[in-house]
C-alpha cells in the first residue's frame, strides 16, 4: 500500500469550491426613464450560479411615491424579489431567497416597473451568489 500525492497547479487549485459574488449597479432614471410595465436588464450572471439574496438601495425618490419595481432571472423564470415601492431616500430593500435554482444559462437581473414611470429615482441593484466551478460545465 503507498502513498500519492497530487499537487495542482496555482489555477486548477484557485478554481476549487464555491465562491459568493457580490455585484451590484447603479441606475439613474434621470438618465434613461423606465415606463411602467416595461423592462432593463441591469446585471449578467454566469451559468452555474445560485442566486442568495437580491435587492436595492434607493439613493434618491421618485416623482410618483407608487411606482414599483421587481427584480427577476427572466431566462430562468425565477422571482428575486416581488415588486415593492422604492422606498424612502437610503432605504435598502433586501431579499434572502428561500426558493432558488442553479442558473442552467447565463441570466440577468432584470427590473421590471409597474404602477408608474421611473423618471428621477436614482438606485443601487445589487445581487449576492454563489457559483461553483462544479456547476459551471
Amino acid at each position: 500500500m503507498g502513498n500519492s500525492t497530487t499537487f495542482l497547479t496555482i489555477p486548477a487549485a484557485q478554481r476549487l469550491g464555491t465562491q459568493v459574488v457580490y455585484a451590484e449597479r447603479e441606475i439613474d432614471f434621470t438618465v434613461e426613464n423606465l415606463a411602467s410595465g416595461s423592462t432593463m436588464d441591469v446585471l449578467k450572471l454566469p451559468k452555474g450560479a445560485v442566486p442568495l439574496r437580491a435587492g436595492w438601495i434607493t439613493k434618491t425618490v421618485n416623482a410618483n411615491a407608487d411606482a414599483k419595481i421587481a427584480l427577476s432571472c427572466p431566462t430562468a423564470n425565477l422571482t428575486l424579489v416581488a415588486a415593492k415601492v422604492l422606498g424612502a431616500a437610503n432605504a435598502a430593500t433586501i431579499a434572502a431567497l428561500t426558493a432558488s435554482a442553479v442558473l442552467a444559462a447565463e441570466d440577468t437581473v432584470r427590473i421590471t416597473a409597474s404602477e408608474a414611470t421611473l423618471a428621477k429615482a436614482k438606485i443601487v441593484v445589487f445581487i449576492e451568489y454563489a457559483v461553483s466551478d462544479a456547476c459551471r460545465n
